[in-house]
């Protein structure tokens, strides 16, 4: 006689478990169905469980880790995805559930399956390559605190972002159609398009399993500047890879709003920078769109136009993946 629902979710075991109903299944805190909903899944979602006990099922912990913590490479600490600010990192749950017997909640099917062996092994567990990732990660944070690998990382943090010298800011800066056309461009359809934030945003990105972690697509610099705590009153004090952050002054005004973000190289003047700036955004540029070392990182004001306050900010932590 075949077991009920009731009776196959009571005596399965751990393993690697399929979701056969939908249209969506609710992972819960606790194994109640009125316990908090920490996440959701569909119909082929494929769960590892630890156990089965009236009728849940329990994550097991690399099921739990990695649901949680597999947005790899890390966002760095004090931004979440959507650029927010965030007083600590979220809290990783301790445990989680999810309901296999489908008539404690009026229900005349399972709501998971589990596969046997072999279907498990053919099986791909979606967050193999989180975990696969996070071994690769933690062997590179042990690197990132030997002795000399910090300044090599920054070396190649600098030189990462300067083969991006000649990207065109924007694309609208090229468009024979937009009146803020430079004359004469044939850029339009250029692959590749930066401003200031979106080029240190790339080169971070080219070397993301050596810092561990990507800055989001919608970073802002003020939300940037927040994940580098150590900062320079005086620009001296600035190693190359170190980030310039300008605030812009409103007139007759205290202080202002963090507009522009600039890679401090120093070079033969001490005071170069990378950064990018459309052709027409200020004289500095000599006419020049888009990505280009400046000979002094400092703006000149202009007339008519606001003036500008420094912030200098260490990479340090981002070296040391903090």
């Amino acid at each position: 006689m075949p077991m009920s629902p009731s009776q196959r979710a009571e005596s399965s075991s751990g393993g690697v478990y399929k979701c056969i109903h939908g249209p969506r299944v609710a992972i819960r805190s606790a194994p109640s169905a009125t316990a908090a909903v920490l996440d959701t899944i569909h119909p082929g979602t494929l769960l590892r469980i630890s156990e089965v006990l009236g009728g849940w099922a329990r994550l097991d912990d690399d099921e739990l880790w990695a649901r949680w913590t597999a947005n790899w490479p890390r966002w760095p600490k004090g931004v979440t995805e959507d650029g927010e600010d965030v007083a600590g990192d979220q809290a990783l749950p301790e445990k989680a559930f999810i309901l296999v017997d489908g008539s404690q909640v009026g229900l005349k099917t399972q709501l998971l399956e589990r596969l046997n062996d072999a279907e498990a092994q053919q099986a791909r567990w979606p967050f193999r390559e989180a975990m696969e990732i996070r071994c690769l990660e933690v062997n590179l944070a042990a690197r990132r605190k030997e002795p000399g690998a910090g300044a090599l990382l920054r070396k190649r943090f600098v030189d990462a972002a300067l083969r991006y010298v000649g990207t065109p800011y924007h694309r609208s800066f090229h468009d024979p159609a937009s009146s803020k056309c430079k004359p004469g461009s044939r850029l339009k359809d250029a692959p590749l398009f930066l401003d200031h934030m979106q080029l240190i945003q790339k080169a971070v990105e080219d070397l993301k399993q050596d810092f561990g972690f990507l800055l989001i697509s919608n970073c802002k610099p003020q939300h940037c500047r927040r994940t580098l705590p150590v900062s320079f009153e005086d620009p001296e004090d600035c190693e190359p890879g170190d980030l310039v952050f300008y605030e812009e002054l409103d007139e007759g005004g205290p202080s202002g709003k963090i507009c522009h973000v600039e890679i401090f190289l120093g070079g033969d003047s001490g005071t170069e920078s990378l950064g990018s700036m459309a052709w027409n955004a200020h004289s500095r540029t000599k006419d020049m769109d888009g990505v280009q070392i400046f000979e002094d990182f400092r703006i000149p004001k202009e007339s008519g136009k606001a003036g500008y306050r420094y912030h200098c900010h260490s990479i340090q932590s981002w070296l040391l993946s903090e």
